[in-house]
């Protein structure tokens, strides 16, 4: 699969910053997906599950809401915990 850049942080700490195959998040309408070459995106993440998977495996992390942009094959997400 194609690979994009993910940068996870948490009230200003990176929890993540690598390579990304698949991204899901949480959005106020339903669970939203991600992958490489995706259209640009802002959009406020509400709280639950987000799901990335690596080239090492699959990931989760709980946030209690967030925002995410995506944009030029890089998602940032900027969460609190």
């Amino acid at each position: 699969m194609t690979e994009f850049r993910l940068q996870i942080t948490v009230n200003g700490l990176v929890r993540y910053d690598g390579a990304c195959t698949s991204l899901t998040v949480p959005l106020p309408d339903g669970l939203y997906g991600i992958q490489a070459n995706h259209t640009p995106l802002f959009a406020a993440v509400k709280c639950g599950k987000i799901k990335y998977d690596t080239p090492d495996g699959e990931c989760f992390f709980e946030t209690k809401g967030a925002f995410l942009r995506f944009e030029k094959n890089t998602a940032v997400i900027l969460a609190r915990e």
